[in-house]
């Protein structure tokens, strides 16, 4: 990967959105360039350039495959999920994995109540990811190397979340939680689409954060 990966140029603010307790910034950048040479997890799935897989038969519940076919480096984004196989994980940090490569990566598991393969045995992309919260307690866990008790704080998050918009999932699966959240909210998120930013800083939450993405979409 040669050159510079990404340049975000002269960032903009435009008025807020209010989202339930959350007033977010939309960031607009007058560029935006990432290396030719790095794909998304998602996108390689959805070109089916990529296999999301058990290490094993039995699996285990902290590790992944993954085998990227693709000529491209491929961006795994920390806290980003995939769904399937014997149960629904996240990564758990950020990598880059080679082109034509096999990886075993570093996951935690997002649906505590399965372990048995569902209709497909390989791994599909998915439509969620972790929360900042859960992302920022993640995150501290691995600072102080208490890597054993993020499973236990992940697992604590999902039923915190499970709790405050009273949800019930069968297998604890936080992807199911969070499809069932207040219709009137889903919604309201329409009102972000024309924005035309990359990108929101969010207050609200315990601390404030920015998110910034290499499209609009």
């Amino acid at each position: 990967m040669d050159g510079q990966y990404y340049n975000f140029s002269n960032p903009k603010l435009k008025k807020p959105h209010f989202l339930g307790g959350l007033k977010l910034y939309p960031v607009c950048l007058d560029n935006v360039k990432l290396s030719e040479d790095i794909m998304l997890l998602d996108d390689l799935l959805d070109r089916q350039e990529i296999q999301a897989f058990e290490v094993s038969e039995q699996g285990l519940v902290q590790n992944i495959g993954l085998k990227n076919l693709s000529q491209f480096h491929t961006l795994v984004i920390d806290g980003e999920a995939v769904i399937g196989a014997k149960q629904n994980r996240i990564a758990q940090t950020t990598m880059i994995l080679g082109p034509n490569s096999e990886t075993v990566i570093p996951v935690n598991c997002v649906e505590r109540g399965r372990w048995a393969y569902s209709h497909k045995r390989a791994f599909q992309k998915s439509e969620f990811s972790i929360s900042p919260k859960m992302r920022d307690k993640k995150a501290d866990l691995i600072r102080k190397k208490e890597h054993h008790n993020i499973q236990s704080k992940m697992w604590e998050e999902i039923d915190i979340l499970s709790n405050k918009f009273a949800t019930v999932s069968s297998t604890d699966d936080l992807g199911e939680v969070l499809s069932s959240t207040n219709n009137d909210t889903i919604e309201n998120l329409e009102n972000f689409y024309n924005d035309n930013c990359n990108g929101y800083i969010v207050f609200g939450t315990e601390r404030p954060f920015i998110e910034l993405f290499n499209n609009n979409m």
